[in-house]
C-alpha cells in the first residue's frame, strides 16, 4: 500500500472514534468549536498519517516483540480495560514476556486509552504511582542498582547483532 497510496486519513472513516481527536483539539484550547465544519475539514487533512509510518511502526513492533524478553530492569504497565487502541488480552501477553523480576501491571477496567490525560479522573492516580515507581527506582546523585537507561543499551547491542 505505501507505494500507490502515500497517506492515510483516519477522521474519512466511519468507524474512527472521533471523540479522540477532539478531544485533543479541546485539551489544548476547550474554546474552540470542535463543530465548527471549516475546523472539520481541516482536521480531516492535520490528522492525515503517512503510510510509510504505518510500516514503520509495524516493524518497530516487530523488534519490540524481539527485544521485550531481553529487558531486565523494573517495568510498570498501565492498561485501560476499555481502551480502543490496546486490547488488554495483548498487554498481558507482553508483560508475561518480560523477565523483570521487578514489573507491575495496573489496570483500569473503567478507562479508555489515554489514561494520563488531564481529562481522565484517573489520571492523577496514574500520574501518582508513575512518581513513586520512579522514586523507588531511581537514586538521586548516584546510579541506581538497575539504570532506568538499560532499554536504550539493549536497542543498541540488538541492532548490532541484528546488522552483524
Amino acid at each position: 500500500g505505501k507505494y500507490f497510496m502515500p497517506w492515510f486519513y483516519p477522521l474519512k472513516r466511519k468507524d474512527v472514534d472521533r471523540e479522540i481527536f477532539l478531544g485533543r483539539v479541546t485539551d489544548y484550547d476547550p474554546s474552540i468549536d470542535v463543530d465548527d465544519p471549516a475546523l472539520q475539514d481541516w482536521l480531516v487533512e492535520a490528522t492525515r498519517i503517512s503510510v510509510s509510518s504505518t510500516d514503520e511502526m509495524r516493524k518497530m513492533g516487530d523488534m519490540g516483540r524481539k527485544l521485550w524478553p531481553k529487558i531486565h530492569q523494573p517495568v510498570i504497565i498501565f492498561q485501560g480495560g476499555n481502551d480502543p487502541a490496546v486490547n488488554p488480552g495483548n498487554t498481558e501477553k507482553l508483560f508475561q514476556r518480560l523477565r523483570s523480576a521487578d514489573k507491575e501491571m495496573k489496570f483500569f477496567p473503567q478507562v479508555g486509552h489515554e489514561l494520563m490525560r488531564p481529562v481522565e479522573p484517573i489520571h492523577v492516580k496514574v500520574w501518582q504511582k508513575t512518581y513513586e515507581f520512579i522514586e523507588d527506582h531511581v537514586q538521586i546523585g548516584e546510579k541506581a542498582s538497575t539504570p532506568l537507561n538499560a532499554p536504550s543499551l539493549i536497542l543498541q547491542k540488538t541492532n548490532q547483532s541484528l546488522k552483524g
